[in-house]
This record gives structure tokens, sequence and C-alpha cells, in this order.
């Protein structure tokens, strides 16, 4: 949203963390344990009170989606905002996804190809 590229956001070595994850694409789809490991990868920027606290953590992802930028720096002091930017931006990959898939679909049905 402000022109940062997720280099700016995470260490080269949280990003090497977060593609070792096996996170689903969408995270709507994320249970309370996925979220778990998705804070687990970005430990480095947490504070040890945040990072200690991870375990407790007792949001999925459609939970997460209901939260603003001011409910992730509240959680998360240290690293919030990055965190949210980093949700949204597989929010949005995930949604783009669907999105293509529903224009496919809505091509096919008018070209007769599905009926």
């Amino acid at each position: 949203p402000n022109g940062r590229l997720e280099s700016d956001l995470f260490p080269l070595d949280m990003k090497h963390d977060l593609q070792e994850i096996a996170l689903p694409d969408d995270p709507r789809h994320w249970t309370v344990v996925h979220v778990q490991q998705w804070l687990s990868a970005h430990k480095a920027p947490l504070n040890n009170q945040e990072a200690n606290a991870i375990d407790q953590v007792q949001l999925n992802g459609t939970a997460l989606c209901y939260l603003d930028v001011q409910g992730f720096v509240w959680r998360w002091p240290v690293c919030g905002h990055s965190l949210f930017l980093d949700f949204q931006s597989r929010l949005q990959q995930a949604l783009h996804r669907e999105l293509g898939t529903w224009q496919l679909l809505a091509v096919l049905l008018s070209l007769g190809s599905l009926g």
C-alpha cells in the first residue's frame, strides 16, 4: 500500500522461514495452528513477550481477516504493521486467484462450454 516491497518488510532469513512452512495459500483457510506457525516464522522482530506467547494465540485466519492494522499493532506492538501488510498481501493474492477462477467460469458459461 505504501510502495514498500516485501524485501523491505522482512529480513532474508525470515523470508526463508516463511517459505519453509506449509500454509494454505488462502489465509481465510488458516487454522489456529497455521496462524501460530506464521507468527513463529516472524519471531525475529517480535519482542520476547510476544514470541513466548505465540502458542497462546487462538485466532484462525478468518479472525485475522477482521483485524485492521490497529488490531495487529495492539496484539503485536513491535511488528504488527509488518504482520498486517504480509497478511493483507496473502489475502489479496488469494482473492485475485479466486476472482480469476470466477471470471474464467463466467467466460466458459457465456461460450456455452459448460452448459
